[in-house]
């Protein structure tokens, strides 16, 4: 693909043109659902008395340039390809605050929906259930993605937390704050200024020593 990257890009002599039915409806496949794409420029460079009737696109989240594998048939009735590229443009709803929302706050009321194009980190809006809460500061007006949203009763750094250290038969009850850990692990800070880390079970972090 690097190879047709560099012929469609210094390839200063192709001039813009339309944009076959096939490769808009393979680019709106790509897109979210919902979303609009619209084509800003497109060049392509098929095989010669190759008519275009087929594209493929790999998956399309934002604005920019994508290249495209292009299929079709000679006037022979052989099949034949090429490359394309296409600068696009994508639009869909998007979650945006409609305040600043602290962590820890309820979405609900909290947000808007309006069209916005991809760009960056900007994504589709996700599913924002009733009940969810802020995972973090939201700014105004800042696009709300999936890592901004934790369910109601959600545990959050700082919350307290009982650390219930096993060691063998033996139980140990301690008070912690949580800590920010990996993904499926629940760290928490001791009184005495220690970390320890192990299993989230509802208001309790388990913590096993070997």
């Amino acid at each position: 693909m690097s190879a047709a990257w560099a012929q469609l890009l210094l390839g200063a002599a192709l001039a813009a043109e339309p944009v076959p039915p096939a490769v808009q409806r393979a680019l709106g496949r790509a897109a979210p659902a919902g979303a609009e794409v619209r084509v800003a420029e497109y060049r392509a460079r098929p095989a010669p008395d190759c008519r275009v009737d087929g594209a493929e696109v790999g998956a399309l989240q934002r604005s920019g340039p994508v290249l495209v594998r292009l299929h079709g048939r000679t006037a022979g009735g052989r099949g034949c390809d090429g490359w394309a590229m296409a600068r696009v443009t994508v639009i869909a709803t998007v979650a945006v605050a409609a305040r600043a929302i602290r962590a820890g706050e309820p979405l609900e009321g909290s947000f808007r929906l309006e069209p916005r194009e991809l760009r960056g980190a900007t994504g589709p809006a996700p599913e924002i259930r009733p009940g969810a809460i802020a995972a973090r500061a939201i700014a105004a007006g800042q696009a709300i993605d999936e890592t901004a949203i934790a369910a109601a009763g959600t545990r959050r750094p700082g919350d307290p937390i009982t650390v219930v250290v096993s060691a063998g038969p033996l139980l140990v009850e301690r008070p912690g704050r949580l800590l920010p850990c990996a993904r499926g692990r629940g760290c928490a800070l001791l009184p005495g200024g220690a970390r320890v880390e192990g299993v989230l079970e509802g208001d309790r972090l388990r913590v096993e020593v070997p």
